[in-house]
């Protein structure tokens, strides 16, 4: 999909309903699990923990100029060498699922970081939250 505001959304409404029939699936295994992605919503994941027995985090970047997200941390630096169009349109997306995603975990209380000025902390931070309460193995 044209990366872009309206992508996440659109994509959302696509994955969600698989995301919802693999946790009901494993869930009965009581086996611990991840699921990480950008098209996950805070609205669905409210749902799913009324459900379910589920932690999860957000993560959000309140700021993104392009030059931030042309340099993006991780082993897979995409956008390095990516045209300037979509780099800007990455830092978009970026920064309008970011607003909605703070605004609705705020609303549905869900634990949201922001990674735009301590990444590392705050990656630490949501790591924290997500182990809060596990038992150990």
């Amino acid at each position: 999909m044209r990366k872009g505001p309206d992508r996440i959304p659109t994509a959302a409404s696509m994955f969600e309903p698989y995301l919802e029939r693999t946790i009901s699936f494993l869930q009965p295994a009581r086996q611990p699990s991840g699921i990480e992605g950008e098209v996950i919503t805070p609205e669905t994941t409210a749902r799913l923990r009324s459900d379910y027995e589920l932690r999860a985090v957000f993560l959000v970047r309140s700021s993104a100029t392009a030059d931030e997200i042309a340099g993006s941390r991780g082993p897979n630096p995409w956008l390095e060498t990516a045209p300037a169009d979509l780099i800007s349109s990455v830092a978009t997306e970026v920064l309008a699922w970011s607003t909605h995603v703070q605004s609705a975990c705020r609303r549905l209380s869900l634990p949201c970081f922001d990674v735009a000025a301590d990444f590392e902390g705050a990656m630490a931070e949501a790591a924290s939250a997500l182990t809060a309460g596990a038992k150990p193995a």
